[in-house]
């Protein structure tokens, strides 16, 4: 059964927040449960079980899909130009077949509620569920997630107490300058010149901001400027990522970054625009419920966190928090054209959330 969910979810993969097919279906297979349904925002679906008990269990899982064309030579291949190229199917498949085992109990130690949210890889759904009212609604007490992962045995689950993946923003600089003749800089602001030495100066200062032991992460990957080769170009745009695992070590690379382009606006006269875009936070771990799970149910422990950045980190500023990886028992990597999983695994998904509703213990938030 949860292969024949993940293989129809494989096919029907969908971007960003235009999730329609995949909430149909999920939707579908929940309709004659004995649970309530609802849909904060477009395409997002919540499943709520009401055992009566005070408190309240939360699980989640993405949707959404990559633009991707998939390689892989198999019977449930895409049928479109998308790709579930980061496991987002098996998400689903896992959260379908707890569901299924939620809908056979006659009572439970908690009350549970299934999130299906689209829109993690682009912009975020998790921060658009939670201003919809998520919390509002439910009286969420711990909120559950998983991501499957290559280069891990099938099936084994793994986390980190803390932080355990990074926060990570999209960074866009526009910077404005004036055209002239190649020949004749001095009429012109070469927008291209100021931009090299940005990018130059900022890396060089970034590496000398912080010890040795402090994680940090500047890269540039796109620049565009100019439209001939003998005009002083009058545009550039770059854009990058900031990567991080301390708050503090983000803020100083953007206070960088805001000084080093006011320093070039005041020396060559160039205007600039600087953004961020789609900032998510470091994801961490609820050390107690981290605790209070392993105890209860052995996994092995992350040895370090990873620079991946996941939108499920917002939940954890709501409520506490546990993320955990999933192996996937392959080597192929995450958005790649070939990503593919054991599917086993998703029965190892489904076990693990059973362990938690059957023995994790939490006090009342009071």
């Amino acid at each position: 059964m949860l292969s024949s969910y993940r293989r129809a979810l494989h096919q029907i993969p969908e971007l960003k927040l235009d999730t329609t097919q995949t909430a149909t279906y999920i939707k579908n297979h929940l309709e004659p449960m004995k649970c309530e349904l609802t849909s904060l925002i477009p395409n997002s679906i919540c499943a709520y079980f009401d055992f009566g008990q005070e408190q309240t269990l939360a699980f989640r899982s993405d949707m959404d899909a990559l633009p991707i064309l998939e390689q892989n030579e198999i019977a449930y291949r895409s049928k479109n130009s998308n790709m579930h190229a980061c496991g987002h199917d098996g998400h689903m498949s896992i959260l379908l077949g707890f569901a299924d085992h939620i809908d056979q109990l006659e009572q439970a130690p908690y009350n549970i509620l299934l999130i299906f949210q689209p829109g993690e890889e682009d912009p975020g759904g998790a921060q658009l569920l939670i201003d919809a009212g998520l919390f509002e609604r439910y009286s969420i007490d711990a909120i559950f997630g998983l991501h499957i992962y290559p280069h891990l045995p099938s099936g084994q689950i793994v986390s980190k107490k803390g932080v355990m993946m990074a926060g990570a923003c999209d960074l866009n600089i526009e910077i404005y300058g004036k055209a002239s003749h190649a020949a004749q800089p001095e009429r012109g602001i070469n927008a291209l010149k100021a931009a090299a030495q940005f990018i130059t100066k900022t890396l060089a200062q970034e590496e000398q901001l912080f010890e040795k032991d402090v994680y940090h992460l500047l890269h540039y990957g796109l620049i565009e400027s100019g439209s001939a080769f003998n005009v002083v170009a009058n545009h550039a745009s770059i854009k990058g990522t900031i990567r991080y695992f301390d708050p503090y070590v983000f803020d100083q690379i953007v206070d960088l970054l805001k000084k080093e382009l006011s320093i070039l606006q005041e020396r060559m006269g160039i205007h600039y625009a600087f953004s961020i875009d789609q900032h998510y936070p470091p994801l961490y771990n609820d050390q107690n419920l981290f605790e209070n799970i392993q105890k209860e149910i052995p996994f092995a422990n992350l040895e370090a966190p990873v620079l991946i950045a996941e939108d499920f980190a917002f939940y954890g500023k709501y409520a506490p928090s546990f993320f955990c990886f999933i192996g996937s028992g392959m080597e192929e990597a995450l958005h790649s054209d070939t990503f593919n999983f054991d599917e086993s695994l998703l029965t190892s998904g489904v076990s693990f959330y059973i362990d938690v509703l059957n023995h994790l213990k939490i006090k009342k938030n009071t």
